[in-house]
């Protein structure tokens, strides 16, 4: 029986190892990746954003959307790769109706560096709703669209 317990903590001690081995791969591959991670997105839900190199200009573009109450919210996020970039675009609460989404208000973004606006209006209980962003950072564009919800 002592032998059958020297084995078993041996093999366990080596599948440790090899685990930890395997974790700091990861995290070397998430590092080549640029990956960003954040503890909580906007809507409070934890997020791993990937964004291997997708624009020159912006390392991170996010929308989101939810209800609070009576109203919806919407909101983006954009991060910049050099600070002094101009940022100029529109952030859109869409809505979808007879299987299309339609524009139903929108936000203009026009300023330098980071971007984070929040914003709210009423909705249609039972409609169904997104937001998206879309904007220039630096002469490029940059776009991201939410998870659809139901208001």
């Amino acid at each position: 029986m002592n032998n059958l317990t020297t084995i078993t903590r041996k093999v366990l001690s080596l599948l440790l190892v090899i685990a930890m081995a395997f974790a700091g791969t990861v995290l070397c591959f998430a590092d080549d990746m640029n990956v960003t991670a954040t503890e909580e997105n906007i809507s409070g839900a934890s997020t791993i954003v990937f964004e291997p190199d997708r624009w020159d200009n912006a390392s991170s573009v996010s929308a989101e959307v939810w209800t609070s109450g009576k109203k919806i919210k919407v909101a983006a996020s954009i991060r910049v790769k050099d600070s002094s970039s101009k940022v100029s675009g529109y952030l859109y609460l869409e809505e979808k109706s007879g299987g299309r989404w339609k524009s139903v208000q929108s936000w203009k973004i026009n300023q330098t560096g980071n971007v984070d606006i929040t914003k709210s209006t009423t909705y249609t209980k039972g409609n169904t709703y997104r937001a998206r962003v879309k904007a220039t950072v630096g002469g490029e564009t940059v776009e991201d669209v939410s998870d659809s919800i139901e208001g």
